[in-house]
């Protein structure tokens, strides 16, 4: 008989267990961000300047560094993105193609936050 996706994910070592609830909270952390920014952006009509100031209001004093936070979130994203290609070298099936795409959403938050700096 063949396992469902839950029973697979319950049956997993605990190594995978630790990469998949690493891997989740760091992409919640990059996606907490970016969702941030743009309902600062959509919702606030100042210029640049006073929507970063706007967007860095969200945070305690000691990450309210544009370039800190970004570089939180491109290591943030390169890390999940390394926890779901590792799950996927051991993983096949279903599983796999669901930590490639998740792999690969992380690798664009990465590269956008990589892009945003220059």
């Amino acid at each position: 008989m063949e396992l469902g996706y839950f029973e697979k994910l319950l049956n997993m070592g605990i190594w995978s267990r630790f990469m998949i609830f690493t891997g989740l909270v760091l992409t919640s952390l990059v996606s907490y961000n970016m969702i941030l920014w743009w309902v600062v952006c959509a919702g606030f009509d100042g210029t640049f300047d006073q929507t970063k100031m706007q967007y860095l209001g969200h945070y305690p004093s000691v990450l309210q560094s544009p370039l800190l936070l970004t570089g939180i979130d491109i290591i943030a994203g390169l890390g999940a993105s390394v926890c779901f290609l590792l799950l996927m070298e051991r993983e096949r099936g279903p599983l796999a193609v669901l930590w490639k795409m998740l792999a690969i959403v992380n690798l664009i938050f990465a590269a956008w936050n990589i892009f945003s700096l220059m």
